[in-house]
This record gives C-alpha cells, structure tokens and sequence, in this order.
C-alpha cells in the first residue's frame, strides 16, 4: 500500500523538492554575502566585547543592500504553509472522493484507517521533512542578521520550530476539509480561510503575549539608562510616559509637553515633575522559549485535527 501511494503522490513529492530548491537557490547566495559582510565589517568581534554602536555599520549595510531583499523574500516564505495545504492537503482525500477511487480503496481487504493512517503518514512526512529543512535553511540566512536585530520581527514565522509547525496544521486542516466536502476547489478555500483564522490572531494578537511582557520604568536622567533600555535584539511592545501617580500619558498627552521643548531639555524636565519613560517588550533571548509555545500550540491543534479526520472517516458510509 505505501508503494502505491508513493506513486500516488510522487509529483507532490517533486514539488516539495522543487521549492526547496529554488528557495536554498534564492537564500543562500544572499546569506553568504551578509556573513561574509558581517565578519569583515568587524561587528561579530565587536558584539564579544560587549561594546555599543557594533551595530550601525552592518545595519546601515542591511538596509542600504539586503533589506529590499529581504522584504521580498520573507512574505513568499510565510506563504509557504497555507500554499501546502491548499495544494497537498486540501486534495489528498478530496481527489479521491471526485475521482471515485476512495471506493476501490475502501472495498479492499486494508481498514479504511490504515489507509487514512498511510496516505497521511507518507503524504505528511514529505511536508514536514521539507518544512524542517526550509526552516533550518532559513534560520541560518537570518544568523548573522539576528546577532545585531534579534529573531522577534517579521521573520519569526519562518524560522526555528514554528514553520514545521504552521506547514503540518495546514496540510491536516486541508485534509479534514477534503474529507468533509470531498470537492478540491471547495476544500482549498475551506482550509485558505481557516488557516487564515488562525495563524492571523496568532501573529498580530497572541505571538508576543505567550509570555508575560517584561516592564521597566526608567529615569531619563539615570547615568545608566541606555544600559537598562530594552536592546536592538529585543521586541518593543509599548513605550511612553508615566506619571509620579502610575498614570501613562497618552501620545497625544506626551506630543502636547514635548511640542515647541528642546531635545536637550527633555531628560531634565520629565525629572523635575516626576515623569519616567517606560517600556513593555519581549526580551531577545526568549526566541526559543516562545517558538516552542507556538509551535507546541499548533501542533496540538493538528492533533485535534487529525482525531476529527479519522472519526469521520470510520463513521463515513461506502
């Protein structure tokens, strides 16, 4: 039976060779070009002695030649797993509901469950192989990168755990869609919308709250108030002004004391009537910690998915 669904879906598992290879065509080039930039800029001995201002110049050189680069590549990488459960998993079961191979299939001496159990093991460990492997290709193009400006910006959804993990649940998701209304078109929007539900709240609502925010409320005045500031490697989630009483000023509050004041000024007067900046952010090196609770996350979504596919395949009719 695995051979048999191996030749089922050996175009599929050409695509997924295919993308990984355009994809490591289209990193790595670029990737060794900023680690070699990296190195000779001097800023990776720099960061070791723990010095400020490592940053500008390679920074400045993201921006000026890989930046552009980047912005273009990365929303073609999140795209990847809402592209491999529309495109493998919504038509894994649907194609053979339309084709009317499932009968044959379930008119055999195999369980209907262990060809679930095959056509999703086989078909799954090629998307999750590719996905890791896109994941570990990705992690490393953003290495040198990530040593100046931290892992927690837009590039957080194809690195490290969660693309594995994102990639499995859509596939699932577009298998139990299939399953359910056995047509491939309607099983690809079914599993487009619901990945969307999702994965959408996840990134812009939850991602940065899996773990309580770190606060720190500082004296602009302090001799030491760059050094407590949260780092260019950490993710800032709010920042402003409070007052002696806790009361955080709004924007427009701020803009409103600030207008018309010289920047010089600024530190001393927030001092004189009690006013400290504060900020809330994710520190840098939780990156993994909250990889693996998105990733841990997903993936026990895709186990409820999985439970909901085989009951409803045992439970289906011939």
């Amino acid at each position: 039976m695995k051979w048999l669904i191996w030749r089922q879906h050996r175009m599929d598992a050409a695509l997924l060779a295919a993308v990984f290879a355009l994809t490591a065509l289209a990193l790595v080039p670029n990737a060794l070009d900023m680690h070699h930039l990296f190195t000779v800029s001097g800023v990776d001995d720099c960061l070791q002695t723990m010095r400020s201002g490592c940053q500008s110049v390679f920074l400045q050189d993201i921006a000026d030649g890989y930046q552009p680069y980047i912005n273009n590549v990365v929303p073609w990488l999140v795209a990847l797993p809402a592209a491999a459960g529309l495109f493998l998993g919504a038509p894994l079961l649907a194609r053979e509901y339309e084709q009317g191979t499932w009968q044959l299939a379930w008119s055999q001496s195999v369980p209907r469950t262990r060809w679930l159990r095959t056509k999703i093991s086989v078909a799954g460990a090629g998307v999750l192989l590719t996905s890791c492997a896109l994941s570990w290709l990705v992690t490393w193009w953003f290495s040198a990168d990530a040593k100046v400006k931290g892992r927690l910006d837009m590039a957080f959804s194809v690195q490290g755990l969660v693309f594995p993990a994102h990639t499995l649940f859509a596939f699932v998701a577009g298998a139990v869609a299939g399953a359910y209304l056995r047509r491939t078109l309607a099983a690809m929007a079914a599993t487009f919308a619901a990945y969307l539900v999702v994965r959408v709240p996840v990134e812009t609502q939850l991602r940065m709250y899996l773990l309580p925010p770190r606060q720190v409320t500082l004296d602009p005045t302090a001799g030491n108030v760059h050094a407590l500031q949260p780092g260019p490697q950490d993710r800032i989630l709010g920042h402003g002004l409070v007052g002696p009483d806790g009361h955080r000023l709004s924007k427009v509050e701020a803009d409103t004391l600030a207008a018309g004041m010289p920047r010089e000024e600024w530190p001393g007067y927030l001092h004189r009537h009690g006013l400290k900046d504060w900020y809330e952010y994710q520190p840098g090196d939780r990156f993994w910690t909250l990889q693996a609770i998105e990733a841990g996350l997903f993936i026990a979504l895709t186990a409820v998915l999985l439970t909901v596919l085989v009951i409803r395949i045992r439970r289906r009719a011939i």
